[in-house]
């Protein structure tokens, strides 16, 4: 057997037997990548809120795929104590790390990632820009409102469907003027969007 079966089968074992500790000292010691990683995605599906401290600190960890994974890991959590080393991580230089950092915010729901959100959606990278937008729909807060309206005039028509679908999600009525405007867009899937989030609101 391979070293990296060997590994794997004990992190198999190890995740079959809700082993958190063992698993833990795999995710912070081990030398290898990819057990490291292995381990951080059988945290995750163990979903024990007790691996929040070491999921946080392996968001270090040298290698990106291993960042990526604790991140996952800490957003199927939905602790809020992981939301400010999450914010940090929307720094990241990887951008899968800083993708999947916006996503848990969202997930987490926590009003404390609305502004950071706000932020990364004035980015130039369009897939982060629109779960972005998704992430502020699902965290709810009005604040993020003037930011989902600048959305729906985007040039790019799948982040305008997402704002207009975000803004069907805060529920608030002072967007509904907001989403009629969004009736006149040129993009079907656009105008629906829209006409379902003001059903939703009303």
């Amino acid at each position: 057997m391979g070293f990296l079966n060997l590994f794997r089968s004990n992190i198999e074992k190890l995740k079959s037997n809700k082993n958190i500790g063992g698993l833990e000292k795999i995710l912070l010691t081990n030398k290898n990548p990819q057990p490291r990683k292995k381990a951080a995605v059988a945290l995750k599906d163990l979903g024990d809120m007790n691996s929040t401290e070491s999921l946080v600190h392996a968001l270090g960890d040298e290698s990106w795929e291993v960042r990526k994974e604790a991140v996952s890991a800490l957003a199927s959590l939905r602790n809020p104590e992981a939301i400010e080393p999450l914010l940090h991580v929307l720094k990241d230089g990887n951008t899968r790390v800083r993708h999947a950092a916006v996503i848990a915010l969202g997930k987490i729901g926590d009003k404390r990632s609305v502004n950071p959100l706000i932020q990364i959606f004035r980015g130039l990278h369009h897939d982060i820009r629109r779960s972005a937008v998704e992430a502020l729909g699902e965290i709810g807060d009005v604040g993020a409102i003037p930011t989902l309206s600048q959305a729906l005039k985007d040039e790019d028509s799948v982040l305008r469907m997402k704002a207009a679908e975000a803004l069907g999600k805060i529920g608030d009525p002072k967007a509904v003027h907001i989403l009629k405007e969004a009736f006149k867009d040129e993009d079907t899937a656009v105008k629906r969007a829209a006409q379902d989030a003001i059903k939703r609101i009303e």
